[in-house]
């Protein structure tokens, strides 16, 4: 016993004596800030000439100190590649759980070919995690995708849909997308375009550096609806894109969040989630639902929903406003049968008498159909006036007469709106014309829509002989020529005024309206 404790002991000490050196070493590493994980030290010549001289330095063994300083190094790689780690997890093709270890700097389409095989599909996938789609493109890391540490190591759930194709179809499919959004930023640029209020076609104000990404984010919007009856997992990814476009938009410009379209994608989505049918995508899907609610409270008040249920409840229709409100309602009872609230009988039946209030039979819509109004229209109208068969008619009467007096309007001055609201009219532009020939007509339009139709006051303004000397001013402070000549004809050549008019972006207009008064 004697022996054995004798060498316990002595083993004991040789540890002991091997932490010191290890601890010793690190102190000089820290002191003289090297990092091991980097360049020289991936060679193991380099590594052995530092460790040698700490060893001479500290009088310790160089063996001792080699293991140490590898030790330490390996230990570094390690946490690392955990900081650096990404773990994807799910349902497979068969419906068992899958795996996937990834790092973020695997390539989008690495990681994807990772993530099908793991789940347990032969061709192409579409992967959904976290509020964003898989591209192809670039590094998981420079996607935005979070490491595991951000989850204190936890798996991230995913939702892997097979998307069978091509890869002519694939390269299409880029190609489109390219387009589309190099079209969204041209637009966005362009000075003429304008943002309206769809209610009242009144222009937005909205902060230069969130015009791109909003573009991009109506455009991919309105991509994701028109293909969630057909390619639910396509679906996804546009709207998901678009989710992205509106985060970077509202960071430009934050007021951009009670725009109604936030609120309908955040719904679009989690349709998007059920119509491809895997629960992975849960809690994101509840997230999005209580975004959606927060949206219309803003929209309208707190007692909109109350409202709506009280009427559905009722019996009575209710107009097209609380559609809305239907959709969330379904969402929401399909979300928690989906995570097991079996028992929670209160939104299904709040769901179904919301459809209720919203449906019309045919016996309602056979008399506006009569009349030639299409059901899409007369169902429509029908939820404006409540279920009031002669305000219906009224309402589609009066709006076809509007849809025939706007037909009658130029194809120049087709949805172009002025700052005050109303529509560019021809007469206007026609007096421009007149008294500024040679001006290219984007410009006759814009002077108008900043001068309310007013074309005396759009001719003063186009006429204007630019000071060169305030032009060189304005070039010499960042601006373009072109765009400091524009503002310096607005302004009259005040150099001060035309220098926050480029500051500015676009025209300043009126604050978009209040929002709509509760239904």
């Amino acid at each position: 016993m004697d022996d054995d404790d004798d060498v316990r002991d002595r083993v004991k000490r040789l540890r002991i004596a091997d932490d010191d050196v290890r601890d010793a070493v690190r102190d000089r590493l820290r002191a003289e800030r090297v990092k091991l994980w980097l360049a020289p030290y991936d060679d193991a010549a380099a590594l052995d000439a530092l460790a040698d001289g700490y060893a001479d330095a500290l009088g310790e063994p160089r063996e001792d100190v080699r293991a140490a300083v590898a030790s330490l190094r390996a230990s570094a790689l390690e946490k690392l590649a955990t900081r650096r780690r990404l773990t994807l997890e799910g349902k497979g093709a068969d419906g068992t759980p899958f795996t996937a270890p990834l790092t973020l700097d695997a390539a989008g389409s690495d990681a994807r070919a990772l993530v099908g095989a793991a789940a347990g599909y032969d061709g192409r996938v579409r992967v959904v995690a976290a509020g964003r789609a898989l591209q192809d493109e670039g590094t998981l890391e420079g996607q935005g995708w979070p490491a595991d540490a951000t989850r204190r190591g936890a798996a991230l759930r995913c939702l892997v849909v097979p998307a069978p194709r091509r890869e002519e179809d694939d390269a299409m499919e880029t190609d489109e997308k390219a387009r589309l959004l190099a079209a969204c930023d041209a637009l966005a640029r362009d000075r003429a375009f304008d943002l309206s209020d769809g209610p009242s076609g009144r222009r937005v104000r909205v902060n230069p550096a969130a015009r791109g990404p909003l573009v991009r984010a109506l455009a991919c919007h309105a991509k994701g609806r028109a293909a969630l009856d057909d390619d639910a997992a396509a679906a996804v990814e546009w709207l998901v894109d678009a989710d992205a476009a509106f985060a970077e938009a509202m960071r430009a410009d934050p007021g951009l969040r009670d725009l109604a379209n936030f609120g309908s994608l955040q719904l679009d989505v989690v349709r998007a989630y059920a119509a491809v049918g895997d629960a992975a995508a849960l809690d994101d899907a509840t997230a999005r639902l209580d975004a959606a609610r927060r949206a219309l409270v803003r929209r309208y008040d707190e007692a909109y929903e109350p409202r709506g249920v009280a009427a559905a409840r009722s019996g009575r229709k209710v107009p097209a406003a609380f559609v809305p409100l239907a959709r969330l309602l379904v969402l929401e009872a399909v979300a928690a049968r989906a995570a097991g609230a079996v028992d929670d009988a209160r939104k299904l039946t709040d769901a179904d008498a919301m459809l209720s209030a919203l449906r019309h039979d045919a016996s309602a819509l056979a008399p506006l159909e009569s009349l030639g109004h299409s059901r899409r229209a007369a169902r429509a109208a029908l939820r404006r006036a409540e279920g009031d068969a002669r305000a219906a008619a009224a309402d589609l009467v009066e709006r076809a007469a509007n849809r025939s007096a706007n037909r009658t309007r130029g194809a120049a001055i087709a949805g172009q709106v002025c700052a005050d609201g109303s529509l560019v009219d021809e007469g206007a532009l026609q007096r421009l014309r007149l008294a500024t020939p040679g001006t290219p007509e984007k410009e006759r339009l814009a002077a108008l829509r900043r001068r309310n139709n007013d074309a005396d006051a759009a001719a003063a303004e186009l006429t204007v002989v630019v000071d060169e000397i305030a032009v060189a001013t304005l070039v010499s402070m960042g601006a373009d020529p072109e765009a400091a000549t524009t503002a310096l004809r607005a302004t009259r050549n005040d150099v001060d005024a035309a220098a926050l008019r480029i500051a500015s972006g676009p025209a300043p207009a009126p604050p978009s309206t209040p929002a709509p008064a509760p239904p």
